[in-house]
């Protein structure tokens, strides 16, 4: 995936890429996709942090309901 923006201009699209997204492609079996999915945990947290303060605000905690 990528982030930017796209403009029309008659029958013309202009594309500016800024950044691209991590790869979060799921596989096939539940196994691998747990495994994929938490693999990507440490990756996407230091985007985070460089995405928050790339913004100049906190990283955002999440919370977990109460059972």
């Amino acid at each position: 995936m990528l982030v930017g923006t796209a403009t029309g201009e008659g029958d013309r699209l202009a594309v500016r890429v800024e950044r691209a997204l991590n790869d979060w492609s799921l596989p096939g079996n539940r196994r691998e996709r747990n495994r994929s999915f938490l693999g990507q945990g440490r990756m996407l947290r230091k985007r985070l942090k460089a995405e928050a303060a790339r913004r100049g605000q906190p990283v955002p905690v999440v919370r977990r309901p109460r059972a």
